[in-house]
């Protein structure tokens, strides 16, 4: 590896060129250039999907009533979630319940999945962390417009401001609301992206170190150093995975919460 951002280029596995024109009949410069791509970006969205529906039948058809370490370690995390959710945005969000659960585990996975060797980090490329919260974001939207109609946008307009602040405040509160279509996947997005870059130049630097001539004691002791630090960074990103999966999750039960027009 020749640089730190080598781990995140996208290579292309099979690519298809679709013909439409052909099909259609129709010649037209954009779809005479329409390719069905296959990368490694989309080959592991699909692999940690797969690893999720395998591992998740595995454990339901295995349930017991005492509990083994996966199920138990499941029931955990479901009512860790459920917990958190229900604090944040009400009882009445538990509807919404199995998609932040699908989320979690999506983003949980593919931040740990990248610690993997020759393994690809799709959490560290902003398209897949924007698309996220930005689909969450709409579908609060438009879930929040049609449960509460008009009353929605009062949320733009505190009350007891003065009526001559009443704009700076709207425009205020409108900023911020499509902030976090940005805010939130930046957070993921750079999280990810700046730990995996440490612990790569970490690793590198081991690797260099070890390659060292055997006469001078100095590489020993930088070998040992590169190795134990390379050791935390790599037990710490473990923990800023689930971590960053957590924050994801409580954050979208807050935004929930302003479409549910609950209260803690």
């Amino acid at each position: 590896m020749y640089s730190p951002l080598e781990q995140f280029a996208l290579s292309v596995i099979l690519s298809y060129h679709l013909d439409l024109p052909g099909l259609l009949g129709y010649h037209h410069k954009i779809l005479s250039n329409i390719w069905l791509t296959l990368d490694n970006f989309i080959l592991y969205c699909f692999l940690i999907l797969l690893f999720i529906i395998i591992l998740f039948n595995c454990i339901i058809l295995r349930v017991k009533i005492i509990p083994l370490l996966l199920q138990n370690v499941l029931e955990n995390l479901y009512r860790f979630l459920s917990t958190t959710l229900t604090q944040q945005a009400g009882i009445k969000s538990i509807f919404f319940f199995p998609i932040l659960m699908a989320f979690f585990l999506f983003i949980l996975f593919s931040n740990v999945a990248g610690l993997v060797n020759w393994s690809h980090t799709i959490t560290a490329h902003l398209i897949i962390t924007f698309s996220l919260a930005f689909s969450l974001n709409l579908g609060l939207f438009f879930y929040g417009t049609y449960k509460k109609q008009l009353d929605f946008f009062e949320m733009f307009s505190p009350p007891g401001v003065p009526i001559i602040l009443k704009p700076l405040t709207t425009s205020i509160e409108v900023f911020s609301y499509l902030l976090r279509n940005f805010s939130l996947p930046i957070r993921l997005f750079a999280n990810m992206l700046a730990g995996h870059i440490l612990l790569a130049i970490i690793s590198s630097s081991f690797f260099a170190t070890s390659a060292f001539p055997a006469y001078n004691e100095i590489p020993y002791i930088l070998l040992i150093l590169d190795l134990v630090v390379a050791s935390a960074i790599s037990i710490l990103e473990i923990a800023v995975a689930f971590i960053q999966a957590y924050v994801f999750c409580v954050l979208v039960a807050v935004y929930l919460r302003d479409s549910l027009g609950s209260t803690h």
